[in-house]
């Protein structure tokens, strides 16, 4: 850690706002930063090794931010420090993105792997919304239901996975470790057949579409690891977005517009398939995650 003295702050601000400023224009991160500026509070941070030179200028290095501190706290300062750490770990995650998607085509391992773990983060995360009767018809109590559902999240993921891929979870967990990566330890229900009877998951899952579901997969991946990185300013998790919405189009040939409406048709489906009342919001369920 880096002690910035309060006469040296004011450079640091000088050069993280125009950091942020080029981020915020569109410019990669990797890129972003350079300005024309000189004096001794800028030698001070090169001999700090903070900031790098060339002829483009002098900019703050992106990987040194995390390691500042200020003698005296500045309020200011203190959020670009934040917002220029989240830009930081977003280039990470998208490097180590685009390092498993170099791998894919090798991997159906790994390729099935990232579908389970976007699955098991979009199902955990939308607290099954249903209609109590249908809870309590299973045998279940409204406040078990919020308990248990998440819990078999993972099961649920993985029934989905194996619809197109014969995945075993000691393998998949092996296809994450060239990326540092691993399966989250998740707690198991033995609720988990009622569950699907509630949500009539084995009637859903015929529902759901390959093409759909592996870009819901992919773009759920890219919250987990955000997650898993702490990112939280907002400039930092659009940029990972559209990274990986460029990936998909990359991929799948399809502008982000035309995959947002395949995916909502396939949930429009579900809700149709319903009969009587809409028992199940698979809207909340079944979702984009930005």
């Amino acid at each position: 850690m880096v002690l910035i003295q309060k006469n040296h702050a004011v450079v640091v601000r000088k050069l993280l706002e125009h950091l942020v400023d080029d981020f915020a224009r569109g410019t990669h991160p990797l890129e972003a930063g350079w300005i024309n500026s000189n004096g001794p509070e800028v030698d001070y941070l090169f001999e700090l090794g903070l900031a790098e030179k060339d002829q483009r200028g002098t900019r703050f290095r992106l990987d040194k931010v995390k390691d500042i501190k200020l003698t005296k706290w500045d309020e200011s300062v203190d959020e670009l420090i934040t917002v220029c750490s989240d830009i930081a770990k977003a280039v990470k995650v998208e490097q180590l993105i685009a390092k498993i998607v170099d791998n894919f085509s090798d991997s159906t391992e790994l390729q099935a792997t990232i579908f389970l773990l976007g699955w098991w983060r979009m199902l955990e995360t939308s607290e099954f919304p249903v209609y109590v009767d249908e809870v309590l018809q299973a045998t279940l109590s409204p406040d078990k239901w919020y308990i248990e559902a998440p819990k078999a999240s993972l099961e649920l993921a993985l029934s989905v996975t194996k619809k197109w891929w014969n995945i075993d979870i000691e393998k998949a967990a092996d296809s994450l470790s060239p990326f540092h990566l691993t399966i989250p330890k998740v707690q198991r229900t033995d609720e988990v057949e009622k569950i699907k009877i509630v949500l009539r998951w084995k009637k859903a899952t015929e529902l759901f579409f390959k093409k759909e579901s592996e870009a819901l997969a992919f773009l759920w991946f890219g919250d987990f690891l955000s997650v898993l990185e702490g990112i939280c300013s907002e400039e930092a998790l659009a940029f990972i977005q559209t990274s990986i919405w460029g990936y998909l189009e990359k991929s799948t040939g399809d502008f982000k517009l035309e995959i947002a409406e395949q995916i909502e048709k396939m949930i429009d489906s579900l809700s149709s398939q319903q009969l009587g009342l809409p028992t199940i919001s698979w809207t909340e369920i079944i979702r984009l995650p930005w």
